[in-house]
């Protein structure tokens, strides 16, 4: 992700955001932040465009929209 970022000339969060946002009308990211430097930059990520090869690309490198579990297993929910 962090070349995409590079070529897109944002960050890898931007990407983050950006890919969600392009998912649909229906999608609305709400991310953390501690700072107002990363609100500036999250909602830059708003100019994040991307082709519908590049949404490709993202999808083949992150099949299952992620490259890991956020927290160990053990205090994953279990549903």
């Amino acid at each position: 992700m962090g070349a995409i970022a590079e070529w897109k000339g944002c960050t890898v969060a931007q990407v983050a955001l950006g890919w969600l946002l392009a998912q649909g009308q229906d999608i609305v990211p709400i991310p953390g932040t501690r700072s107002a430097q990363r609100v500036a930059e999250n909602v830059a990520a708003a100019h994040v465009t991307f082709t519908p090869e590049g949404l490709d690309l993202i999808g083949s490198l992150l099949p299952n929209g992620a490259a890991g579990d956020r927290y160990p297993a053990p205090v994953m929910p279990a549903w």
